[in-house]
């Protein structure tokens, strides 16, 4: 049972005001209830709370405790993927996420907490039904504005802060008690620390207090304005607002409309600028940084080299959150900000040419991506070298990671500019998307989503370029091969190979002939699997492009370590983004050496608890896919002669 990532919980900078009598609910619950789901519309507060119970119930929880954010997944069927993902479970090529989840979970005592799940409800219904079934001390824990209407689950409505009841001023003392008095006053005092409730204002904050109905975001937003008017200014401008809203929707509910109220007045305090980024930072999903801030919310005379600026009036003004925690600052809208400032969007008809500018942004950042994610060796005709890294591409594994970091962090975006491009039938964009992220999603365990993407890209539109569709359909297929999909993997690499053949592109022929005999290989058909490996091999007078591993070292042994005879070719299957040059043939390789020369090598595991120790299974069909090791080897020695 693998380790899972647990006890890392977000972290809040200003503690939780109040609240002591729902926390200790909330906590007392948990610990008879085994799913439960804290209720209540946007802002009322409901993640802060659920995160200082978790936290308090800690102790009550050996196995550890797991934070979900589900706000950025747009997509139900993501949900059990972005669950694994958050705990650390691996992807097992042919098995559901929720059933890996409950494998890895198993017995163990623990707590998942699922936050924001209205979007997804009824994804997050079935994956707690199932997981609940199967796992006997597991306990989930939700924050939603509804319920999930799954059997024995508990509801918790998060009540507003607690206000005095209507009609009643308390004296200053009193009202000092009151948890939204209190919450008011401590975020007035992060823009006005001189700030305190005293005779002369508080008429004026009880009556800001209640005409937000207590609720948390729209008391942090109203106080962020203590800045710039007293709380006098504040009360009646919130007054005026409410009418007005009033008058434009009765049907509302009554807390959506405070909500809306304060998000209106927020918004009116921007200047045009602000304004326009603003309602422009609404395609972002799951964060963004400050270059891509540039590149989709800049443009009619606003310059990105401004953003930073535009971007730091916004968080001033409690409307953007900014995120510390990576190497790089990353910037957030709260859910229900984002969700107002794109209804802003669509009113300022922007809505369109955003999203195409977001499109543009994360096409162009995997293009970046695979210039950095893509290892490359050349070999030139004549060179004795094994090979070294090219101009386009190489560098150390620090830079690589964060790379793939990058790309992680950037996961919702990817989903939500495939999604446009889709709804807007720009199939280039979405292969420009979509194609290269093979080696990512092979590397970080994406293979069913990012194979999902490369089908859905190719299908799109039939006319799209050859090269780009090409690209698509073999990562495709070697994702398939991962996931043991045999028969899918052939088909699309096939289409590839016709493709690439169309295009008289020698490497990318030789890759996918180069996949499918690592398929052929899998299948037991290892007669095939030797045809293709061998005509997969490049001319001897062409340019040897290799992967990440070195064409001379790789030729020594089959990647899993294991045994290569005449019967057995090498395994390719578990590392199918080396170039078909890496993996020596069988029964007398043949590795460029001259011009017009070949030198043949013969090949078996090498010593020191290589394969042969690991995992005897020379000249059978009979490994389990998907097991393979990288194991270094020795080649054979003078006459080609094994050792």
């Amino acid at each position: 049972m693998a380790a899972l990532n647990t006890d890392r919980l977000p972290v809040r900078l200003v503690p939780l005001v109040g609240r002591q009598h729902e926390l200790h609910e909330v906590v007392d619950a948990l610990s008879r209830s085994r799913l439960m789901s804290l209720t209540g519309p946007g802002g009322t507060g409901k993640t802060r709370l659920a995160l200082a119970a978790t936290d308090a119930a800690r102790p009550h929880f050996p196995g550890g405790v797991c934070w979900v954010e589900l706000a950025p997944i747009g997509d139900p069927a993501i949900v059990p993927q972005a669950v694994a993902d958050a705990l650390g479970v691996p992807e097992i090529p042919g098995q559901d996420a929720t059933a890996t989840i409950a494998e890895q979970v198993g017995d163990r005592y623990m707590l998942i907490v699922l936050d924001n799940c209205e979007h997804v409800a009824a994804a997050v219904a079935g994956l707690a039904d199932s997981l609940l079934a199967a796992c006997p001390a597991l306990s989930i824990l939700t924050t939603s504005r509804e319920l999930l209407g799954v059997d024995g689950e508990r509801s918790w409505p998060v009540p507003p802060l607690s206000l005095p009841g209507d009609g009643v001023i308390p004296a200053v003392s009193a009202l000092a008690g009151f948890d939204v008095v209190r919450f008011f006053e401590q975020r007035a005092q992060l823009v006005l620390p001189s700030f305190r409730l005293a005779d002369d204002n508080a008429a004026a904050v009880l009556q800001v207090c209640r005409r937000l109905d207590g609720l948390p975001l729209g008391i942090e937003l109203a106080a962020a304005r203590m800045r710039v008017l007293s709380v006098g200014q504040l009360a009646d401008r919130l007054d005026d607002l409410f009418t007005v809203l009033v008058g434009g929707s009765r049907t509302a509910p009554a807390r959506h409309q405070a909500l809306r109220a304060t998000l209106d007045w927020s918004h009116d305090l921007l200047d045009a600028d602000e304004r326009a980024v603003f309602r422009r930072l609404a395609v972002f999903a799951g964060g963004f940084t400050l270059t891509a801030a540039g590149q989709v919310a800049a443009g009619d005379g606003i310059q990105p080299g401004r953003m930073l600026e535009l971007l730091t009036r916004l968080a001033d003004k409690s409307l953007l959150r900014v995120d510390h925690t990576g190497i790089d600052a990353r910037y957030h809208l709260l859910a229900t900000v984002r969700d107002y400032a794109r209804e802003r969007l669509a009113q300022a008809a922007e809505d369109a040419p955003t999203r195409q500018a977001h499109l543009r942004c994360f096409a162009d950042l995997v293009q970046r991506a695979e210039s950095r994610i893509e290892y490359r060796e050349v070999v030139q005709p004549g060179s004795h070298d094994a090979g070294s890294l090219s101009l386009g591409g190489g560098f150390g594994t620090g830079r690589l990671e964060r790379a793939l970091d990058r790309l992680d962090a950037e996961m919702a975006n990817l989903r939500a500019a495939l999604e446009y491009a889709r709804e807007s039938g720009d199939a280039v964009a979405a292969l420009r998307i979509a194609g290269p992220l093979g080696r990512y999603a092979y590397l970080r365990g994406h293979y069913h989503e990012v194979r999902q993407w490369m089908d859905a890209a190719v299908t799109a539109d039939p006319d799209a370029p050859a090269a780009l569709r090409a690209k698509a359909l073999l990562g495709s297929g070697r994702l398939a091969l991962l996931q043991c999909d045999y028969a899918a993997a052939v088909r699309r690499l096939e289409a590839a190979l016709r493709l690439h053949r169309e295009l008289d592109d020698s490497q990318g022929i030789g890759n996918t002939l180069q996949v499918l005999g690592s398929v052929a290989r899998e299948q037991g058909r290892y007669a095939r699997s030797m045809e293709l490996h061998a005509e997969s091999l490049p001319s001897p007078r062409q340019p040897v492009t290799a992967g990440r591993w070195r064409a001379r070292t790789a030729t020594s042994a089959s990647p899993c370590g294991c045994k290569v005879t005449s019967s057995r070719p090498p395994c390719t299957a578990r590392l199918p983004w080396a170039h078909p040059v890496s993996w020596a043939t069988w029964r007398g390789s043949l590795v460029p050496a001259q011009p017009g020369r070949h030198r043949p090598v013969s090949v078996r595991a090498g010593a020191g608890g290589g394969a042969a120790g690991r995992e005897q299974v020379a000249g059978r069909g009979d490994r389990v896919p998907g097991r393979h090791r990288v194991g270094a080897g020795t080649a054979g020695a003078a006459g080609g002669r094994p050792r």
